[in-house]
């Protein structure tokens, strides 16, 4: 609870949510809740959310159900592609 207190007494624009609570939200109960209260938590103090190591269509689909405003990891863009394109 001490975090989501300095959550609150700090400036802040984003708050990233672990690759190890991503990768369960949806198999394991507890990480699922985690991740949908920590992003509600950033929705009501109006700070944008961001979900690392998402690897797979299915966390993917439930971090949009969760509305998780921006993700990152491997399902999006393999390593080195991002510098790829344009080109």
């Amino acid at each position: 609870m001490s975090s989501f207190a300095h959550l609150k007494a700090l400036p802040v624009d984003y708050v990233k949510i672990g690759g190890h609570y991503v990768r369960g939200v949806v198999d394991d109960p507890v990480y699922g809740t985690l991740v949908r209260v920590v992003n509600h938590i950033g929705q009501i103090m109006g700070i944008t959310t961001i979900a690392q190591e998402v690897e797979n269509e299915t966390n993917l689909q439930q971090l949009r159900i969760l509305e998780v405003q921006y993700a990152q990891g491997a399902r999006l863009c393999a390593a080195g592609a991002a510098g790829r394109r344009g080109r």
